[in-house]
């Protein structure tokens, strides 16, 4: 294979990458948004006037509660995951195409091989999942009240 040709396969796994990452992303805070605005509003209706709850229903709501944190929680822990993989392969992708135009010797091109050192993505699930902890620990004792 030519270089020209290496370096096109290249830019398109560099930008197919890419845009999975940014679509991914969109998706990622849509459901982090929406999991967190269904906590302000059973709040928001718990504190409205005339809005009685049964108190034999506060443990299963608070079960509810709690099993959309978790299912949250987990969506978002794959969802951060692909992202590190996404940007792994970009920029070894990225990397080879400066090797290549820099004449660099490359054995091989190990694009899809899984980094272990990378943990860019473990804050920001960390940062996600104490958001939607919170969120949900202050509906269930809201609603325990």
């Amino acid at each position: 294979m030519e270089q020209k040709d290496k370096v096109e396969v290249l830019q398109f796994i560099v930008t197919t990458h890419r845009q999975e990452f940014e679509n991914r992303r969109k998706v990622e805070w849509r459901v982090v948004i929406l999991c967190l605005t269904f906590y302000v509003l059973a709040i928001a209706l718990k504190f409205k006037e005339g809005v009685k709850i049964p108190r034999s229903a506060a443990p299963l709501l608070m079960l509810a509660f709690l099993l959309i944190a978790a299912v949250t929680l987990v969506f978002s822990f794959f969802i951060h995951r692909a992202h590190a993989a996404n940007k792994s392969i970009a920029e070894r992708a990225e990397s080879a195409i400066q090797n290549i135009l820099n004449n660099v010797d490359q054995e091989s091109l190990r694009l899809f091989m899984r980094d272990h050192r990378s943990s860019s993505g473990i804050y920001g699930w960390l940062c996600q999942s104490a958001m939607v902890i919170v969120f949900a620990l202050t509906s269930v004792v809201l609603f325990w009240d």
